[in-house]
């Protein structure tokens, strides 16, 4: 897989339009397009904001194609799974969405901030997954 399909790889995860992807990543429609058509080479600065705009993705793998596409999960959030209003971080930890409260039950009548756990999913969940879950916890 040569760089411009990793590139359409990603744009088709994340869930965004190639116009989206753009914006997010900082760089012109045109230009994106000049990247997917192989016409030209991206420069340091887009993978960088890459990394920032998406940060599930695994810019080796992107630049190289060695690896995997996501990133591998580290500090013990090997799962995360969405359906239905329900989470799931890991094996220990799970949860339903409170729409409207900003707050997330988990497990033994416990309670997370709604904002730390999507700090978190930042880095698992595509931005498009984010925003769902953002708008069932109507946070703004």
């Amino acid at each position: 897989m040569d760089f411009p399909e990793r590139l359409k790889a990603v744009i088709k995860r994340s869930g965004l339009k190639r116009e989206e992807f753009a914006e997010a990543a900082g760089k012109s429609r045109t230009q994106i397009f000049k990247y997917l058509g192989g016409e030209q080479n991206p420069t340091a600065d887009f993978f960088q904001a890459i990394k920032r705009a998406f940060p599930w993705v695994n810019i080796e793998w992107l630049i190289t194609g060695e690896g995997e596409m996501e990133r591998p999960r580290t500090g013990g959030l090997h799962q995360v799974a969405t359906g239905n209003g329900h989470i799931q971080v890991g094996g220990s930890v799970h949860g339903h969405l409170a729409g409207g409260r900003g707050r997330v039950s988990a497990g033994q009548g416990g309670q997370v901030d709604a904002e730390q756990l999507l700090n978190i999913l930042a880095d698992y969940v595509s931005p498009k997954i984010l925003e769902e879950i953002k708008a069932r916890l109507n946070i703004p």
